[in-house]
């Protein structure tokens, strides 16, 4: 894993240094290559806040879901605790 991750570094870095070298001659082919590699998302207020609720209503069922599983959970091992019988000697 180390030395792929090596790999993929090299060659982001000779990527880079070409785009670098390459928009001196052609500066608009330049930074849409560096455009594509890094991409930026622009949304509107009414998006944000749509995508932002989504979010908050996925992590409250996630929530409740949780909480669900654990109510179930605690009224089985409630039944499974017995005590231990005392032996008089």
């Amino acid at each position: 894993m180390s030395w792929i991750e090596d790999q993929n570094q090299k060659h982001k870095f000779a990527r880079d240094y070409v785009i670098l070298n390459g928009s001196f001659s052609n500066p608009e082919a330049g930074k849409k290559m560096r455009q594509a590699e890094d991409q930026d998302y622009d949304l509107s207020d009414e998006e944000w806040d749509q995508s932002f609720q989504r979010v908050i209503d996925d992590k409250d069922k996630v929530i409740s879901g949780t909480d669900k599983i654990k109510q179930e959970n605690q009224g089985k091992l409630r039944h499974r605790r017995r005590r231990l019988k005392k032996v008089i000697k």
